[in-house]
């Protein structure tokens, strides 16, 4: 089993008059542009992957952590998304596409991973966020 933290956990709350209250988890992950999005095909067969800093990886840990149903156990949350924020739509784009591949494999459920880039130099407002 690979292991990774999020940077934050945070969670969303909608009040709905006369009905139950909607909750939505996140397990944030912010990327400053340093950590290679996915490693050569040499790397990835390679029994240094998993202990290797890739996003690639970060997306295995937690599809794998989602299927065994960690966020529950540790935290009481039946479900949760990651939210990866990067620094360029480009990146975000990458990234979704390493993700693409895996939900092909049916690694986890659509939804699971929403991804976004900064706006502003400071990274203090975010904009498009997109799901796979």
């Amino acid at each position: 089993m690979v292991h990774v933290a999020p940077d934050a956990i945070f969670g969303l709350r909608i009040e709905r008059e006369g009905m139950s209250a909607l909750a939505s988890y996140y397990f944030l992950e912010i990327d400053r542009g340093t950590m290679t999005i996915i490693p050569s095909e040499q790397v990835r067969e390679s029994e240094a992957f998993p202990y290797r800093a890739t996003i690639l990886r970060k997306l295995y840990a937690y599809a794998s952590s989602h299927r065994l149903g960690l966020q529950e156990r540790q935290f009481g949350i039946k479900a949760a998304r990651v939210l990866l924020l990067t620094n360029s739509s480009s990146r975000a784009d990458a990234m979704r596409h390493a993700a693409e591949h895996l939900l092909k494999e049916g690694l986890f459920p659509a939804g699971l991973f929403q991804f976004g880039s900064s706006l502003s130099a400071t990274g203090s407002l975010m904009a498009g966020i997109v799901g796979i």
